[in-house]
């Protein structure tokens, strides 16, 4: 009561004076009436465990600044639409949320975000206007390896609940043809295709046909862009964004735009990116080693002929660089990892 922290639990809860911080765990419809009566005037943060009910006045927390959706389940694009109206929010976590395949173009009302974490959901492709966020320290997109699924580095502390697994309704199943971007041929496009159209007219729950038009219209064109589950799109212009920290995981495989815009970002010192190939690796190479303030470097392809041959190039190795990770097909480690004075960390996956 001190710290003026309010909280809704399953079967109790209090709402007493003027509440800064609220945390929601698993409320129903019999305490929907509850949210109703709390005073969210004076909110600064919100925390919400467990599944999302949409119960909360949105326009009523014009001073949020913390917005912690971390592990939720349910959540919707649709639920997002309003959040360019919180002009004050710091920071802003959708991870874990599976059901997210969009974020709102009103996301760049948003001047003071610092920490923006959509990592573990569905997006593919960030908004233009993600550019307009020039306080951005923190950006971290893309899934999450489960080995690698702790709660978001140096952010707060870990729990059960970072971990949570979406599973597919009933015996729902999505194809696994994200992980075979790389050597997505003309046969898969057409066996998913006609996949996707025989299942969508034979499915009649509501929910199932949802998840196959998701997965059908939205991220069935990004897969074949090049784009995989591990990394997202960025717009021309993130290179605008020259508080950033930390930036990931990021996919270079559509084009050079994003590597010359990576080179702009001086301040970075964690980085990820994927879809690294024969034919952008050098370049991807150059654009690293202008960043001289780097101590995590992580590195990932997907397919068959992954990163063989890809790290090869000269290369000055950082002088900063402490944490190497390199995920995929690999055969024989390049020369340049002996000259990594510093590195105290290196992980090997699947090479």
């Amino acid at each position: 009561m001190e710290e003026n922290h309010g909280f809704v639990l399953e079967v109790s809860s209090n709402n007493e004076g003027i509440v800064r911080h609220l945390s929601i765990i698993n409320v129903g419809e019999t305490n929907k009436n509850v949210l109703k009566c709390v005073d969210l005037t004076h909110v600064r943060s919100v925390t919400i465990f467990g599944e999302w009910r949409a119960s909360l006045d949105f326009r009523k927390m014009r001073m949020l600044r913390i917005f912690d959706l971390e592990g939720t389940s349910g959540l919707k694009d649709h639920d997002l639409s309003q959040i360019g109206n919180f002009l004050h929010l710091r920071y802003l976590s959708l991870r874990g949320c599976a059901d997210i395949y969009y974020l709102p173009n009103s996301l760049g009302n948003l001047w003071d975000i610092q920490v923006l974490d959509v990592s573990g959901t569905s997006i593919i492709k960030l908004p233009k206007t993600i550019t307009k966020l020039k306080k951005l320290h923190y950006l971290r997109a893309g899934n999450i390896p489960k080995d690698d699924a702790t709660s978001s580095i140096e952010l707060k502390e870990s729990s059960d609940l970072s971990k949570m697994e979406h599973k597919p309704i009933d015996d729902l199943e999505i194809p696994d043809v994200e992980a075979k971007s790389v050597q997505f041929g003309m046969e898969v496009l057409d066996r998913t295709t006609s996949y996707c159209t025989i299942t969508m007219q034979n499915t009649d729950n509501v929910k199932k046909r949802d998840i196959f038009h998701k997965y059908c219209k939205v991220l069935l064109p990004n897969i074949l862009q090049g784009l995989d589950m591990y990394g997202v799109k960025a717009p021309k212009g993130i290179g605008q964004l020259n508080d950033l920290h930390t930036l990931g995981v990021f996919n270079v495989a559509t084009g050079k735009v994003i590597l010359r815009e990576l080179e702009k970002l001086k301040k970075l010192h964690k980085l990820g990116l994927t879809g690294i190939n024969k034919k952008n690796s050098q370049v991807v190479l150059s654009a690293i080693a202008n960043l001289a303030l780097l101590h995590s470097l992580s590195l990932r392809a997907e397919g068959e002929p992954g990163l063989q041959g890809c790290l090869d190039h000269t290369f000055a190795p950082l002088s900063k660089l402490q944490s190497l990770k390199i995920y995929g097909n690999l055969v024989t480690l390049p020369t340049w990892i002996t000259q990594i004075q510093n590195l105290t960390k290196l992980k090997l996956r699947s090479t």
